[in-house]
């Protein structure tokens, strides 16, 4: 499913093809006009795990990079089903 630059903002989430969960916690444009992504990932299967910055601080990924990296955004259904499984915690 393509990703659009739209659906990245603060608090969404998407998975990856390997079943990694992101979170979205910082979106910034620099002054070249390149927006870079902050995110948190953990785990889309396994119940239990905190969330935990997925890239280095100072060197977060382009928005282009991080939408070919995720395969899907997260909708509401998904998200009922990551709550039920204890994967994704109420207050995440």
């Amino acid at each position: 499913m393509a990703i659009r630059a739209d659906e990245v903002m603060i608090g969404s989430y998407f998975v990856t093809a390997d079943q990694e969960l992101r979170k979205v916690v910082r979106v910034v444009t620099d002054e070249r006009g390149r927006t870079h992504v902050w995110y948190q990932c953990k785990s889309a299967t396994t119940a239990g795990q905190p969330f935990l910055l997925g890239h280095t601080q100072a060197d977060p990924p382009t928005l282009e990079v991080f939408i070919a990296q995720c395969d899907h955004p997260v909708g509401w259904a998904e998200l009922g089903r990551l709550r039920e499984r204890g994967i994704l915690l109420q207050h995440e």
